[in-house]
Parts: structure tokens; sequence; C-alpha cells
């Protein structure tokens, strides 16, 4: 039996996030930070984007860069990717950018992994 940490890997993987880009790594990193504790979603920019950043310390990674990583991670996904994957971010997508902002992206996923963990993954 898998963990949540592995389910949220192949989440991210299925919606169209490249295991190459260092976004991929940090929003894994704040999805993991916001299922621990669904309120610093609250306080995005002082605090989880602070808390991704000290994980990364070694990568030269700062507040500033973890929201751009997730933001360029976010939009590839949504220009890239394909549109069944996309029902994560059920009626969240904005009409004017056809995209999320980086806040909801992350709470949709984190939502999407604690609904489905269990149920999807661990009876495969």
């Amino acid at each position: 039996m898998k963990g949540k940490e592995d389910f949220l890997i192949d989440t991210l993987k299925e919606i169209g996030c490249s295991i190459s880009n260092k976004g991929f790594e940090y929003t894994k990193a704040a999805v993991l930070l916001v299922l621990k504790d669904k309120t610093i979603l609250n306080k995005i920019t002082k605090s989880l984007y602070p808390e991704v950043a000290k994980l990364y310390i070694s990568w030269g990674a700062t507040a500033s860069k973890i929201e751009r990583s997730i933001r360029y991670t976010k939009d590839c996904v949504f220009y890239q990717s394909n549109a069944e994957y996309l029902k994560i971010f059920r009626g969240q997508v904005s009409k004017r950018t056809g995209t999320v902002s980086n806040s909801v992206f992350i709470a949709c996923i984190a939502d999407y992994v604690e609904r489905n963990y269990q149920s999807e993954y661990n009876n495969k």
C-alpha cells in the first residue's frame, strides 16, 4: 500500500505536471503542507510559499521563486493537459483567463487527493 505522497505524485503526473520542472516539486510540497494544515491556504504568500522555500533552500528557493514556479507549472497543466483531468478544478476556472489562481490550483489538488486517496489508490 502506497501513501498519500505517492498518490499525489501520480495525480500531478496525470494532470500534466512535468517532473523535470522544479515547480513539480514545489507544488507537491505545497499540497502536502495543505494536507497537513488547510488553514495555510489563507496565508499563501505569508506562510505557504515561505514554508516551501525553507524545504528547498539548498536549491536557492525564495518565496517569490516558489510562487512563480508553481504558476508556470499550473499554466503548463492548463494549456497542455487532457481536459478529462481538469475536472479536478470543477467550476473554479476563470472564464477570462481559462485557468485558476495558484491557491485554487493547490487547494483543488489537495481536495482531490484527500477525497480519492483511499478509494482509488488503495483498492488497486
